[in-house]
């Protein structure tokens, strides 16, 4: 998209997470980022430096990583992405980031995932007294199966 397009996410995602540093300091929380693709060759090294600064944790490609963290979270912001639906499964708070008005809201079927926008995130309160679901978590919920669509001539068979 070239250095305009590049400037414009740049700002976007440094008022995202300089917001959300503020709520990670006033809960004393860990961030971790994972990136759409996750890809490493996709993150500008601007951004990886901010990240690093702000002590936030940038996430590689890999399932395994991104169920740890989730594992290891309290809350999930996102923005129209289904990593916020295994963040739920796994008991985190969900928000999904309304960027552009309400028709960037997206459809997670009535799933207790909440719209939120930018400015709003150091408001949020919540109540991170509770345990953390443990990280070893991964060995009992097989996530790919409990998302999965079974094709018709399996689902005949369970019904």
């Amino acid at each position: 998209g070239g250095v305009e397009q590049l400037q414009k996410i740049m700002c976007k995602n440094f008022e995202l997470f300089r917001k959300t540093a503020l709520l990670a300091e006033k809960y004393h929380m860990k961030v971790y980022v994972r990136h759409y693709p996750p890809e490493q060759k996709y993150i500008p090294e601007e951004e990886k430096e901010l990240l690093k600064a702000l002590g936030f944790e940038l996430l590689s490609a890999s399932r395994e990583d991104f169920l740890k963290a989730v594992c290891a979270s309290k809350v999930a912001i996102g923005h129209m992405t289904s990593a916020l639906t295994y963040a739920l499964i796994y008991g985190c708070r969900c928000y999904n980031l309304v960027i552009g008005g309400k028709d960037q809201r997206f459809d997670y079927c009535g799933l207790n995932i909440h719209d939120i926008k930018i400015d709003q995130i150091p408001d949020l309160s919540l109540d991170i007294s509770e345990e953390a679901v443990p990280v070893n978590c991964i060995n009992y919920i097989d996530v790919e199966r409990l998302c999965s669509y079974p094709d018709l001539s399996e689902r005949k068979r369970t019904m």
